[in-house]
């Protein structure tokens, strides 16, 4: 067991996230709003991807009148505090469920992580 632990239960709290009906609702909400707008984007998280924005052109009046409307949309959902919420719960939840472990290796890796496990 190592420090790469933590970043699993990370990476868990992440997966988790996403597919919470909360993530799923406040993502179709921030949806609607962009497409109020013209905008078709289903993704928050991969907006310039959907919307056909390449990397050259994320510096031009098209993108950043889409990243305008992002943000907006983003505010009047409450999206970032919502995925915040949602993602916090989890961690705390696994923070709570593995805290046997991370106490192990908060102890531990001051000596160096990655040796085994008493």
């Amino acid at each position: 067991m190592d420090v790469h632990y933590v970043f699993q239960l990370k990476s868990e709290a992440q997966t988790r996230a996403r597919t919470d009906s909360r993530i799923e609702q406040v993502n179709a909400r921030w949806s609607a709003c962009m497409a109020k707008s013209g905008y078709q984007a289903q993704e928050p998280m991969k907006a310039a991807e959907e919307l056909g924005l390449t990397d050259a052109q994320l510096g031009g009046s098209e993108a950043i009148t889409a990243a305008t409307l992002d943000v907006a949309c983003k505010k009047k959902t409450n999206l970032v505090g919502t995925y915040y919420a949602v993602q916090s719960a989890y961690q705390r939840r696994l923070v709570e469920d593995h805290a046997e472990t991370l106490n192990w290796l908060g102890s531990n890796c001051a000596t160096g992580c990655g040796s085994p496990r008493p």
